[in-house]
């Protein structure tokens, strides 16, 4: 088979791409020892995790689960803050030998409730070997009395920050260290009060400490929280770092409904350019994966309305919602944004069962495949200059990781609305609208000026592809990498790579190298977590090329003339 020398160059840089994604992930000397596995294989399953919970509840409060684990529901979480400082101070070796076996960053939280007694508790289990290190009572049930009786006397004093402690109240506070397994003689008493007893760990880790915190009912402890104590001044850093992620998030989803709005005003100002059923079907494939990850993701919403579970379900209706509005803009920029570019001369999305068509849509797989180790690798390649030379760490999001979904067999699928609705809004429209706003600007200036290189397309074309690349950044600022604006670099810089892309080999080319970037990393992410996900990852790899060849067939059987009924 012969290759153009252009499909040679692109293959090359695959290879190369491919290189520096494999070695800057998987290889030493370049993966530090200071990054967590947050999505690592756990060694215990999330029901032998609720049998833990349940096996504990039942030994500590007596809770009557019967069935098992009663109403268990099981969550990954994770020291998000904590991991933050440790891996931002280069600390993390000293976290594992020193505090690792009390407080694992990563671990499942398990929250049960006793249908007897209405009591609901909330257990955190390692991930690593299924030992419950912490345990608190979320909700205090029927039955649920305090072992110890004091008098009124007693209990007043009690109160106090000074107040002596009973006999009963500390052997029950060393018999759940002891059971746990912690060290007490290692842990110091800090603050005391009628219901709380706190105590450090005597070993500090650069400026942060290791405390504990254990709750009082009586001389019963129906709680003990590890938690890591960080200074002041990195909790107020990080603070400033999340609020502003959180507005260059809110800054991206007005840019994409402006975007939204003025590709609706194009096409009613160019509607006789317009061929207004070009995209439905993208929509509708948007759409459904998105709206199967919005169900897929109960644990994590749940998981994030932890004071008031209840309201989970609420935040699905929501999320559902936002979903539709979001199908509506993905139509409205394709349609727009396909007229923009015809207008200027370019046909950049084959029409469906024209001659055309299944030629494109197999040649724009087979280039997304490649393109995408490109874009894999440079990915790798800013995230390790950024580590060595700016300090970029990312840390755990459990609102991120296929631990809190439902089936994490379905996370991939997501691939396919993360890329249409992306390649959409910002490659095929923006940069089109961009592209047509400053077409005439550059077109003057070389009217003014004389010199050539500002007759060139380049001219408005590459501030097209910057300013488009830069608000679809705005919208990935939120992800758990800091500092927060690096991420902005680093994801305008790869809007650059997906633009040209785009403008060179089409449509189709964007969007399966955008697809394929997603699907390699979540299916490796779901294959890491579980073996038993691995044939998933597998197939998952190849439903690009099971989708273009299912449309170019379909293309086909549109363009062959139906049998004379004679």
């Amino acid at each position: 088979m012969n290759f153009s020398p252009d499909t040679k160059r692109l293959a090359l840089l695959a290879f190369i791409g491919f290189v520096f994604f494999a070695g800057l992930n998987w290889f030493p000397p370049f993966v530090s020892d200071e990054q967590p596995g947050a999505n690592a294989a756990a060694a215990v399953t999330k029901k032998e995790a609720a049998d833990k919970a349940a096996d504990f509840l039942r030994e500590r409060f007596g809770a009557r689960l019967a069935g098992g684990a009663g109403t268990a529901f099981v969550m990954f979480d994770a020291f998000a803050d904590e991991s933050g400082y440790l891996l931002k101070e280069r600390l993390y070796g000293d976290y594992e030998r020193e505090w690792r076996k009390f407080v694992p960053i990563d671990h499942f939280r398990v929250e049960v409730a006793d249908p007897e007694t209405g009591a609901v508790y909330a257990v955190l289990i390692d991930m690593a070997d299924g030992r419950v290190f912490g345990f608190d009572t979320l909700k205090s049930g029927l039955a649920f009395p305090a072992t110890g009786k004091t008098d009124p006397a007693q209990a007043a004093e009690a109160g106090s920050e000074s107040a002596p402690r009973t006999a009963a109240e500390e052997a029950a506070v060393a018999s759940v260290f002891a059971g746990l397994g912690y060290d007490a003689e290692r842990f110091e008493a800090d603050e005391n009060s009628a219901k709380e007893r706190r105590f450090v760990h005597a070993v500090r880790i650069g400026e942060a400490s290791l405390a504990v915190r254990v709750k009082l009912n009586g001389d019963r402890v129906t709680g003990f929280m590890p938690e890591i104590r960080l200074p002041e001044a990195y909790a107020a850093w990080k603070e400033d770092q999340d609020e502003r992620g959180a507005v260059y998030g809110i800054y991206g989803l007005l840019t994409w409904l402006a975007l939204a709005l003025a590709a609706a005003a194009v096409m009613v100002v160019r509607r006789r350019e317009m061929e207004f059923g070009r995209g439905l079907l993208p929509a509708l494939v948007f759409l459904i994966p998105y709206a199967i990850h919005n169900v897929n993701l109960y644990p994590g919403i749940r998981l994030s309305y932890a004071d008031v579970p209840e309201a989970a379900g609420f935040g699905i209706l929501f999320s559902q919602f936002i979903t539709m509005l979001m199908a509506v803009s993905v139509y409205l920029c394709l349609v727009a944004g396909e007229g923009l570019w015809r207008g200027m001369g370019h046909r950049l999305w084959p029409r469906f069962g024209g001659p055309e068509y299944g030629g494109e849509m197999m040649k724009g797989m087979a280039r997304g495949y490649l393109l995408a180790f490109i874009v894999l690798g440079a990915q790798s390649l800013l995230f390790f200059a950024g580590g060595k030379l700016f300090g970029v760490w990312s840390t755990s999001d459990p609102l991120e990781s296929p631990y809190n979904l439902l089936e994490p067999g379905l996370y991939p699928l997501l691939s396919w609305s993360a890329a249409i609705s992306e390649e959409a809004v910002f490659r095929m429209f923006a940069f089109a609208l961009f592209s047509v706003l400053l077409r005439p600007l550059a077109r003057l200036a070389y009217r003014w000026s004389g010199r050539a290189i500002l007759n060139n397309p380049l001219c408005y074309l590459v501030p097209a592809a910057l300013l488009s690349g830069a608000l679809w950044a705005l919208g990935h600022a939120g992800y758990a990498v800091y500092p927060v604006a690096t991420r902005l670099v680093e994801v305008t810089v790869l809007g650059l790579i997906f633009a040209w892309a785009f403008l060179r080999y089409g449509f189709f080319a964007a969007l399966f190298a955008h697809a394929s970037v997603d699907i390699i990393i979540m299916a490796l992410q779901i294959m890491a977590m579980d073996g038993k996900y691995a044939a998933f990852g597998i197939a998952y790899m190849a439903m690009p090329l099971a989708a273009a060849s299912l449309f170019s067939f379909a293309a086909r059987l549109k363009r062959r003339p139906l049998p004379d009924p004679r």
